[in-house]
């Protein structure tokens, strides 16, 4: 199995050129210094993509994709600033989860309302259990209107690679296109290659 960075390096690359990911990486840069991907991320406070870890040969790599719901109705309804406010608040919260379970998890802005979690050394089961740690803390988020409180939900994808992903392009369109069958059967529910199991 590819070193997690190559994995990475090509997620940032390799979607359709309509794709919020696709959109972001035209504005990213290559760090000289490093050859590594520089993506630009703003406001959230989350990691680059170029980021680099461990060797993972013959160890389990998980990703989950994740789509904000509703995310086009909150700018609707609250406005933009609202919506950039919402994306702080769920990485925020998404990020200290993660950072108290695994200092390897590493959280991802790939553009407008996605997210992408990787996971090295990560089996299936316990990736589905990050994304259950993850449904829970966005039911404690509760994000401040004039009136009231915002509370978000979430869809989410996951694959772990295997000997068949031949390249990062087709291990990332796994977990998107489960991400997308969530989405499609009623969101707010994790999609894998194994199960769709509604998280609510």
């Amino acid at each position: 199995m590819r070193r997690a960075e190559n994995w990475v390096g090509l997620f940032v690359v390799h979607r359709s050129p309509t794709s919020p990911l696709s959109q972001y990486s035209q504005r990213s840069k290559r760090c000289f210094q490093t050859g590594q991907m520089r993506f630009h991320v703003p406001n959230t406070e989350v990691n680059n993509p170029g980021d680099t870890f461990d060797n993972h040969d013959d160890h389990p790599l998980a990703l989950i994709t994740i789509d904000v719901d509703h995310f086009k109705q909150i700018n609707d309804t609250y406005g933009h600033l609202m919506g950039n406010q919402t994306l702080i608040a769920f990485s925020r919260q998404l990020k200290q989860l993660l950072s108290n379970q695994n200092d390897s998890y590493k959280f991802y802005h790939t553009g407008g309302e996605e997210f992408a979690i990787l996971l090295p050394n990560t089996s299936l089961d316990t990736a589905r259990k990050v994304v259950h740690d993850c449904q829970l803390a966005l039911k404690t988020l509760a994000i401040p209107l004039t009136e009231g409180q915002l509370q978000v939900t979430a869809s989410f994808g996951l694959a772990v690679a295997n000997p068949n992903d031949n390249s990062a392009t087709n291990f990332f369109k796994r977990s998107d296109r489960y991400l997308y069958q969530s989405k499609n059967n009623g969101r707010d529910r994790l999609t894998d290659e194994s199960t769709d199991t509604d998280l609510s």
